[in-house]
């Protein structure tokens, strides 16, 4: 009984689709076979799903295969592919208190317009400007509670995220997190030394923590 000897990668976007088998039967490749369905090594004598292919015909099921994989998937327009270089300019200039979608644009070469629309694209579920916002808040906040930038004063953290007014930095902040950027900064640091206090300590056989 012939016996499969390889098998090749996979030709479908699932792999439990398509498989080709080659059969090599006395050192010479004989049969190529399509299994269709998820298939473990077997004896191709023993298999149903097997569909033989006559070697002249691989290459134009291989294409065939890889067409219908290709068509099955969104393709990329440029217009996204423009959005996402457009986000990571975004995100290089945040500090950059002159960003807008002005300038974005601008430096892009599309109008404000075609740039709203591109941006769309992306799923944030906002507009540009609420986008550069959020992410410059999130950077001030990522700051404010890391000890490293504890001596850097709030309105250097505000300007290094492109708030070049702190007290329209400290209203945002506030109407996004609840507490003024200072009240924000004291919380983490009490909640940075409270982790501090609970790991220099062990527990001891009766339950009681021993300071070490």
């Amino acid at each position: 009984m012939i016996r499969t000897v390889f098998r090749s990668a996979d030709v479908s976007a699932d792999p439990e689709v398509y498989h080709l088998v080659f059969v090599i039967h006395g050192g010479v490749e004989t049969s190529v076979y399509l299994l269709d369905g998820p298939q473990p090594a077997h004896d191709v004598g023993t298999t149903p799903e097997l569909v033989k292919l006559d070697v002249p015909d691989l290459g134009r099921a291989v294409i065939d295969l890889l067409a219908t994989t290709l068509e099955s998937r969104p393709a990329e327009t440029p217009g996204h592919a423009l959005a996402l270089r457009v986000q990571a300019f975004v995100r290089h200039h945040l500090g950059d208190p002159d960003l807008s979608p002005g300038t974005i644009a601008a430096a892009h070469h599309i109008s404000v317009g075609y740039l709203h629309r591109i941006f769309r694209t992306l799923g944030h579920g906002t507009t540009l400007a609420a986008w550069i916002r959020h992410e410059r808040l999130e950077g001030a906040r990522r700051q404010l509670a890391d000890p490293a930038y504890r001596a850097v004063p709030v309105h250097r953290i505000a300007a290094r995220w492109g708030f070049t007014d702190a007290a329209v930095f400290s209203r945002t902040f506030r109407a996004v997190y609840g507490m003024p950027p200072r009240d924000y900064r004291v919380g983490a640091e009490r909640i940075t030394e409270c982790q501090r206090a609970g790991s220099s300590g062990s527990t001891t056989s009766d339950g009681g923590t021993r300071r070490l």
